[in-house]
């Protein structure tokens, strides 16, 4: 099962629920969460321009990065219309994908990939996000999730969270470092 990405936050700038682009996540913040403002986590449209830049140019490096540029700017400054304008102007050039054409062809990375911005065009307004203060990425989080589950792993510290959930809740021994106990 894929990975959920998603951050509810209550914070003072307002209620905001950041996800990544699974229709699975969407279908949360719409039953549970429908008052919230509903934010694309930044980083996901930006990985995913990158790489259909890199299907697209493949024989130019440069020209790869520079079209990933000019598509994260636009979308950044909240011109997600333009970029899906520009991708369906491709994707009248090589023709649209048949039932038969493999994912890794170009005509079905830009078809995915305009349909993926159609998905969350309205998710995508970074500018009003920036301007109310709401966060447009949930990278902050996750980093400090993932420096507190390597602290509570960390051998250094002698106790792995499994360890933790299985002890006798009773007893406080399990909070002490293995290294540091005292055995009665």
């Amino acid at each position: 099962m894929p990975r959920r990405r998603i951050a509810v936050s209550t914070a003072p700038h307002g209620k905001l629920f950041l996800g990544d682009g699974l229709k699975y996540n969407w279908s949360i913040q719409q039953k549970h969460f429908e008052t919230f403002t509903p934010i694309l986590d930044f980083i996901h449209p930006v990985e995913h321009l990158h790489e259909l830049s890199r299907w697209l140019r493949q024989d130019d490096r440069e020209a790869a990065w520079e079209l990933a540029l000019q598509w994260v700017e636009l979308c950044w400054r909240g011109d997600v219309a333009e970029v899906i304008g520009m991708l369906q102007a491709g994707q009248l050039e090589v023709g649209e994908p048949d039932k038969d054409t493999p994912d890794e062809d170009p005509r079905s990375k830009l078809s995915s990939m305009i349909g993926y911005l159609d998905n969350h065009v309205s998710r995508m307004d970074y500018p009003r996000y920036r301007q109310q203060g709401l966060p447009t990425t949930s990278c902050l989080i996750e980093s400090q999730l993932k420096e507190q589950n390597r602290r509570v792993k960390s051998p250094r510290h002698g106790t792995r969270c499994s360890e933790i959930v299985a002890a006798d809740r009773r007893d406080a021994s399990f909070l002490t470092p293995r290294s540091q106990r005292i055995e009665v």
